[in-house]
């Protein structure tokens, strides 16, 4: 059997891709794969010139003998930090069904993108079906709880590429840092989060997480309510045996992440 393409390897076909659809509406559009030093960041280089960002999180897929979907891990430390920091339609995981290099140069249009305030807290599991893009963008993907059932992620959350870089070009997604050269209330929301985050503000990623798992069941695209409510309690031990084992909680488990930032021309500063 041939061995599935890594996790790199996954993403370096599918943002060349990416980038080459963006050229027609944006003015060299780039991608950032933050180093270790920094992952504090998330993909965000206030150094750069560069106004507005979307953030991917790639994952790999293997498969077992007894079930014929692709299975993608989902690490709860990556959920938590991304939807710590990000709103709805800013971050996304995906979900490359590729299982072998064959298939590498179709990476982006076999390429299932889902809203990370799609997946449910403690989520292990997402299972993708074979050729899920195949009739544009995928419905009915399903996902598990660690330790418990497996529940269907909405499907106004999940995306095919074709239908994501619609909102994208369309400047519908992402986050904006400037808008007539005056830095965003997103942006400044987001600095604050990243600093809450650099400095383990326990207290409020708690808080953060529970809003996060309040709005999945009373937004207007819901997450079912078998989703069980947040144990406040164990959430804040937990994270403060990470805090004491000395775990930076703005970057757990998020090493592998793949940030892609977008501009369009008409709004570049100078």
């Amino acid at each position: 059997m041939t061995e599935t393409p890594t996790e790199n390897t996954l993403t370096v076909n599918a943002t060349h891709h990416m980038l080459g659809d963006l050229e027609e509406k944006f003015t060299g559009p780039a991608a950032l794969s933050p180093n270790r030093r920094m992952e504090n960041i998330l993909g965000y280089d206030t150094n750069l010139p560069l106004l507005k960002s979307v953030v991917f999180q790639y994952k790999r897929p293997y498969t077992v003998e007894s079930d014929s979907d692709r299975r993608f891990s989902v690490n709860r430390d990556q959920w938590r930090t991304l939807t710590s920091l990000y709103e709805y339609n800013q971050a996304f995981f995906v979900f490359p069904e590729v299982v072998d290099a064959t298939n590498l140069e179709h990476t982006l249009s076999r390429s299932v993108f889902i809203d990370v305030f799609g997946i449910r807290k403690n989520t292990s599991l997402v299972y993708v079906p074979e050729n899920a893009c195949s009739a544009g963008r995928p419905t009915g993907i399903r996902a598990k709880i660690n330790g418990g059932r497996r529940y269907r992620v909405p499907d106004a959350l999940v995306y095919d590429w074709e239908t994501l870089k619609e909102s994208v070009n369309a400047c519908e997604y992402g986050l904006r840092f400037t808008s007539q050269g005056e830095q965003t209330d997103a942006y400044s929301t987001f600095k604050q989060r990243v600093n809450r985050l650099v400095e383990s503000d326990i207290d409020w990623l708690v808080d953060r997480v529970s809003s996060v798992v309040e709005r999945q069941h009373s937004g207007d695209i819901r997450i079912p309510k078998e989703q069980p409510d947040i144990d406040r309690e164990a959430l804040k031990s937990y994270l403060l045996r990470l805090d004491e084992e000395g775990t930076d909680l703005s970057t757990h488990g998020i090493g592998r992440s793949r940030h892609t930032m977008l501009e369009r021309p008409e709004e570049r500063t100078d």
